[in-house]
């Protein structure tokens, strides 16, 4: 019968001698860890300053009760004076008897015994080698898991209780944990205070890291040795290599690890440092170890530094609409890339993807498409359209039920994107570009039209308020004019260039997005495409031409065929693709243009042949299955995906191999694979890395259907971009020791009025940029304060600034500039890390909607 002396655990030994020999079997049995006397308190959760408090006390009759309380900061520091139920179990388990002599086994060495007898018995004796430590091992347990974010998990609860375990992370930290709940019925509930996790060490080390370094930079990393323990220590704290590989150098000189010797006080800390040269990009491992009084105290961590190149990164990307049919069922073909002969050094990154779904990219980076900020409202779009996009086509083709994670994960970031979309929202029922407060609070008609819309058709998937669209939509038919037109309201930039007519087309096609509203507004847009109709013939801006033909095209109005055949005659041809250009060197422009025509022309002859202009926009796509810009990627992604919606019966039966061979720039062979699509993975877009030294491939695809291939590469340059358009001149000095001023004079140069958005219709008035941004890259070891890079704001040009990369890189959203007026801002830094040799570093700044309009000056610190 068990009995409370049996506890943590007890011990079996079943023994007899046989022919002189020893026989035995040995066995642990396992009991629950509980004192049998139990107690429990309980206590308000909440108390004010001197009122009476009342603990209850739960334990059994004529029990002596101890009471203790003490400040959670006190408990930190040294919890040794209190009584810890575990440890005093654990050592009960450990009251065992070991012979003294070092064995492997022999009769009850389970069971903590010394058994005497003259019967023969197994033993084994413990030969102890002297072996060289290997500095490879580390002492005590290695931490490696130092995210800054724990758990971020939305569960849904079926019963009243229910245990979530998970693994806490390795850092030394307090871990923070909130939650609230949404019920059908209740409603909202939220905890009313927070829960802690306390993860603590007596003995720990603590390094840390800057966001990133340049390769050929020498940085000096400063390591943390704590010791709660109370009693001085003598520490070594070692910096190992990973193996082998030569990812980086002591300053001390070419070896394998660095050790350096520390005292550290009772309770106290100590500082040693370590001065590195990284040699290798990526992420460079940094074991680190700590040990004391042997390896009676011991900590160990492996973070890792990131080592990027020095200068700006290049982006090239290449697609090729792969059709595998016919006779032979073959395809061969190749690309090639163009890399300049001045790159950094080993700083290129290419690969090699493909999908069956010319969405493939998309869906792989459904919260990144752009290689751009966007913290604005219209900009905010790129995270929420293009999901609802998504959701459109899988339910389209039949995969909305089979692709839940997927499908899960986009009506996730439609939900994130709605609330983010929310805070531009004014008290009208508009919407701005910054919100309300910093916009004064005039709402914009352009921006209204465009969240509206996507409001209307997110509303499908996730939980839209019906007043939002609805204020919405009274805000714009509340600016709608005598004529027709409607009134351009709020702050300008591209993409709201269209003139009266794309506009109002534009704003025309948020109310014919659903029937239940363009029933309720039918004066409103009746009125609209009377206006646009009677001034066809006026209009013969390509831009405006193919907003009013997709509009047009929505409507079923009689005079689509019209507008379009005046479209069509615009349109440019090259080399078996289509498209449609403003000729004012902007891409994004051309690719809006060509996406709303590709629309109007599904809308109009959806059984027609549209596919070269649908290989035009695929063509123009970034690596992430985005655009160049925001309102671009949304407009082009929306074409692209209306087309594969009529295109997608021919997908349903596609079984290719694609077989390629990776060439350096002398035709050798640096890397053969291949490829396999069929009806499994249709919509994942398969990626290989391919060497850096490739600078050309060749590939047959065999076997039946349609596919998409993308070529990436990365590269970067140290050297300065001829200017286009800003004239930046940065100058960085040192205040002291620890802080430096960044000073940056900027001026936003053209040549023609044509070049900028005109904040009226003045040809002689004031030319004016679009919205700016500039991306300040400071010199590594340093960073930015939050704080002051906030109150940036108080001057006028600048509208929003957000750090970002650990705050070494702040990037600055400015008011449209007037040509020709110079501007000067000062960011000042502070010094986290000491470098040598320091590269340059890097200021970009570009139009936002006009990649043409840039420039990149590197500066350093004088």
């Amino acid at each position: 019968m068990p009995s409370i002396e049996m506890i943590p655990y007890a011990h079996l030994y079943v023994h007899y001698v046989h022919g002189g020999n020893y026989r035995y079997e040995e066995m642990v049995l396992d009991f629950p860890r509980e004192f049998e006397n139990e107690i429990t308190l309980s206590a308000p959760k909440e108390a004010k300053p001197g009122q009476n408090v009342t603990i209850s006390i739960k334990a059994q009759p004529n029990s002596y009760v101890g009471l203790l309380a003490v400040d959670l900061g006190v408990y930190l520091l040294d919890s040794s004076y209190d009584l810890d139920g575990r440890q005093i179990l654990n050592e009960l388990g450990s009251d065992l008897t070991y012979s003294p002599i070092k064995s492997l086994f022999y009769p009850g060495i389970i069971s903590g015994l010394l058994t005497l007898t003259n019967a023969h018995y197994p033993f084994s004796m413990v030969i102890e080698h002297q072996t060289p430590v290997s500095w490879g091992n580390f002492p005590g347990l290695l931490r490696s898991k130092f995210p800054e974010t724990w758990i971020f998990e939305y569960l849904e609860i079926k019963n009243e209780n229910t245990q979530l375990t998970l693994e806490i992370p390795d850092t030394i930290t307090t871990w923070r944990i909130t939650a609230f709940s949404i019920h059908n019925n209740t409603g909202l509930g939220i905890v009313k205070e927070a829960t802690n996790i306390v993860t603590i060490k007596p003995f720990f080390l603590d390094i840390i890291l800057p966001y990133a370094v340049k390769k050929g930079e020498m940085i000096t990393l400063p390591v943390t040795v704590f010791n709660y323990h109370n009693k001085s220590l003598s520490a070594e704290v070692t910096l190992y290599k990973n193996g082998d590989e030569e990812d980086f150098e002591f300053s001390s000189g070419n070896k394998q690890q660095e050790t350096k010797n520390i005292e550290l006080p009772a309770d106290g800390i100590g500082v040693v440092e370590f001065t590195i040269k990284p040699q290798s990009l990526g992420n460079l491992k940094l074991n680190i170890s700590a040990t004391a009084s042997g390896d009676l105290f011991s900590d160990a961590v492996l973070q890792h530094l990131r080592v990027e190149p020095e200068g700006t990164g290049n982006y090239q990307n290449q697609v090729m609409i792969l059709k595998v049919s016919g006779k032979d069922n073959e395809f061969s073909s190749s690309l090639s890339i163009k890399v300049p002969p001045n790159i950094v050094t080993d700083s290129e990154h290419i690969t090699l993807s493909i999908g069956g779904d010319s969405l493939g990219p998309t869906l792989e980076n459904l919260n990144n498409l752009v290689m751009k900020p966007t913290g604005c409202g219209e900009q905010n779009m790129v995270n929420f359209a293009p999901n609802i996009l998504v959701l459109q086509y899988l339910k389209t083709i039949g995969k909305y039920g089979q692709e839940k994670m997927l499908v899960k994960q986009a009506k996730s970031f439609v939900e994130i994107g709605y609330q983010q979309e929310l805070s531009f929202r004014h008290a009208s029922g508009g919407f701005s570009v910054f919100g309300e407060n910093q916009d004064k609070g005039v709402a914009s008609t352009w921006l209204t039209a465009y969240v509206v819309r996507f409001f209307i058709k997110a509303a499908s998937f996730v939980a839209v308020e019906e007043k939002v669209i609805r204020s919405g939509l009274d805000y714009l038919a509340g600016n709608q004019q005598q004529a027709g037109d409607f009134a351009y309201t709020g702050y300008l930039f591209y993409p709201a260039q269209q003139n009266r007519f794309g506009f109002t087309a534009f704003v025309l096609m948020t109310f014919m997005e659903n029937k239940k509203y363009s029933k309720k507004y039918k004066n409103i847009i009746e009125k609209g495409l009377q206006f646009l109709n009677e001034n066809v013939d006026r209009d013969h801006d390509v831009y405006a031409l193919s907003i009013m033909a997709a509009a047009f095209g929505m409507a079923k109005h009689e005079n689509s065929t019209k507008v379009l055949d005046k479209l069509l005659e615009k349109a440019l041809t090259n080399d078996k693709l289509r498209w449609w250009s403003a000729n004012d060197k902007n891409g994004e422009k051309d690719v809006e243009i060509t996406a709303y025509a590709l629309l109007a022309l599904l809308e109009i002859s959806s059984g027609d042949d549209h596919s070269a202009i649908f290989e035009w926009l695929m063509q123009q796509r970034n690596s992430k299955g985005g655009f160049q810009s925001t309102h671009d990627t949304v407009v082009g992604l929306q074409s692209i995906v209306k087309y594969s919606q009529i295109n997608s019966a021919s997908n349903n039966n596609q079984q290719i191999n694609l077989r390629y061979a990776a060439l350096d720039d002398k035709g050798r062979e640096m890397k053969t694979d291949e490829f396999s699509i069929n009806g499994e993975n249709i919509l994942i877009l398969q990626t290989h890395k391919l060497p850096r030294s490739t600078r050309s491939i060749n590939f047959k695809a065999t076997g039946n259907g349609q596919s998409m291939l993308q070529l990436s590469s990365l590269y970067y340059m140290a050297e300065e971009k001829a200017m286009q358009h800003f004239d930046i001149k940065p100058k960085a000095h040192r205040v002291n020791a620890q802080e430096l001023n960044v000073e940056i004079c900027f001026t936003y140069l053209t040549t023609s009025s044509k070049m900028a958005t005109k904040k009226n219709d003045d040809d002689n008035g004031p030319v004016f940029s679009n919205m700016v941004i500039m991306q300040l890259n400071l010199p590594s070891g340093y960073r930015t304060d939050a704080e002051f890079s906030s109150s940036l704001l108080r001057n006028e040009l600048i509208q929003r600034t957000e750090p970002k990369n650990s705050e070494s890189t702040l990037i600055i959203y400015l008011d449209n500039l007037q040509a020709g007026d110079e501007n000067c801002i000062t960011v000042p830094a502070d010094k986290t890390h000491d470098v040598i040799d320091r590269k340059p570093a890097a200021i970009e700044m570009y139009d936002y909607y006009n990649a043409s309009r840039s420039n990149t000056v590197f500066y350093t610190i004088e």
